[in-house]
């Protein structure tokens, strides 16, 4: 009987010690996820300044061609 509360006890602190391991590794992953997802705006938001840049120029240049001082 007492050998069977040991091995209880030892399989319980074993089920333990993987379901901590199991805890952590979702909060890493949860933590990637947001990190992925905090880089993947910065690179959206990144694009949207690149391409209001590009339409700002254009829209400069038609100007200075319609003025006729286009180089």
């Amino acid at each position: 009987m007492a050998e069977d509360e040991a091995l209880a006890k030892r399989l319980q602190a074993e089920l333990d010690a993987e379901n901590a391991k199991a805890v952590q590794s979702k909060r890493n992953i949860e933590v990637s996820d947001a990190e992925l997802a905090r880089r993947l705006q910065a690179e959206a938001d990144l694009e949207a300044e690149f391409e209001a840049a590009n339409q700002a120029l254009d829209a400069k240049q038609a100007v200075d061609v319609k003025e006729g001082t286009g180089k």
